[in-house]
């Protein structure tokens, strides 16, 4: 009787269709809801919570787009899909990274300390064009 029971549980598992996900970071809490928002030239993956955080990354993003792309020789994004820009909101310390495959931009942010407005500073004046200009060469 369990040999037959076991038989049928296999069955139903390869049966039945799995989901999952595939999480290069791994540090994201499982609880976070996703969203996004299209710029002309990028994808903003983003959690909720963070919309205002998000539509300000992606207007630099796009401010020091021309810029980066006088520097490389050609303008990022032309002729391509939007370039998947996600933001990492729960990290203790602040960074970002580029992958190759799949190709996308991941922006590790850290709350600000007195107030939550993101047009204060969210991210340093001296890495903007840098992140931009890896993701554009990667």
């Amino acid at each position: 009787m369990r040999r037959k029971l076991l038989i049928f549980a296999l069955l139903l598992a390869a049966v039945l269709p799995a989901k999952a996900q595939f999480v290069l970071t791994g540090d994201d809490p499982g609880y976070l809801k996703w969203y996004s928002i299209d710029t002309p030239y990028y994808k903003i993956i983003y959690p909720e919570g963070a919309d205002s955080l998000a539509v300000n990354y992606g207007t630099l993003l796009e401010k020091f787009r021309p810029a980066i792309g006088l520097s490389l020789g050609f303008v990022p994004g032309e002729g391509q899909l939007r370039m998947p820009v996600v933001l990492h909101t729960h990290n203790p310390v602040s960074n970002g990274s580029v992958a190759w495959a799949p190709r996308r931009m991941d922006l590790f942010t850290v709350p600000e300390p007195y107030g939550s407005d993101p047009s204060l500073s969210p991210m340093s004046p001296a890495t903007r064009p840098s992140w931009s200009l890896t993701a554009t060469v990667s």
